[in-house]
């Protein structure tokens, strides 16, 4: 149950997910959560996304794993910001933010409970994938050999299945795309209150084929800070390295 099938119906490739979002997923982020910080140096982490094929009936004996390694970058937080959260029983509480004094994730950062059916995947964390909306990928449009990605700025929302959240694009961080798995990461922006962004050279499209237009994908890139809007995102991308590899699973 670790790893549910993301597959859409009979038949169909499976897409991208963060981990806690699936059907039957809950209990494999709770193994997992609390081991994504580097206990030798928590300024570093990792966040992971997955994708595999097949019907729960029948799925893929292998499960494609994407881990982007990120580093807390920003010592910036709204200090004194009251925020809703759950304590290890479930129950609902205040919280108050405090100020950051080191570079190292604390609770404001991943300490909200992901794992219960009846709330939302909301991500209002920083060790979870945040899902943006792109309008277009396309190759050098401008007859410059520059690549050029457009996000969705008119439709933000924080909540899945809709989530939005192109505020937390940042120079550097990585976009997974979550119908074909393709990873493309951010350069230069070229019009960032339009959501128009370069992509770095090496990590862009091959051709005119590649093109896309009106698709989701998951991005880390900025931190997200209390009351956690679609716009409440600071500092500069988390992203480092990103890592994607095949692994079997249990069917």
């Amino acid at each position: 149950k670790m790893l549910p099938v993301t597959s859409v119906g009979v038949g169909t490739q499976g897409l991208v997910a963060p981990l806690a979002s699936k059907p039957l997923s809950e209990e494999g982020w709770r193994v997992i959560r609390g081991n994504l910080i580097f206990p030798q140096d928590a300024r570093y982490a990792y966040v992971p996304l997955y994708r595999r094929n097949g019907t729960v009936a029948a799925p893929a004996p292998t499960a494609q794993i994407y881990i982007i390694t990120v580093q807390c970058r920003s010592t910036l937080r709204r200090e004194g910001t009251v925020i809703q959260s759950t304590d290890a029983k479930g129950q609902n509480t205040t919280k108050t933010v405090l100020r950051r004094i080191n570079q190292e994730f604390d609770f404001f950062d991943y300490g909200a409970r992901l794992d219960t059916t009846t709330t939302p995947y909301t991500n209002p964390n920083n060790l979870a994938p945040r899902r943006v909306k792109i309008k277009a990928i396309k190759d050098n449009p401008a007859g410059d050999s520059i690549d050029v990605l457009t996000f969705d700025m008119q439709n933000q929302k924080t909540l899945e299945p809709n989530q939005n959240l192109p505020g937390a694009a940042a120079q550097g961080c990585f976009v997974v795309m979550e119908n074909s798995g393709q990873i493309y990461r951010l350069g230069t922006p070229r019009d960032e209150p339009n959501g128009v962004w370069e992509l770095m050279p090496g990590s862009d499209l091959m051709n005119v084929s590649d093109e896309v237009s009106n698709v989701d994908a998951f991005i880390v890139g900025r931190e997200w800070v209390a009351p956690y809007g679609t716009k409440d995102f600071i500092g500069t991308g988390q992203d480092i390295s990103i890592f994607t590899t095949f692994i079997p699973v249990a069917q």
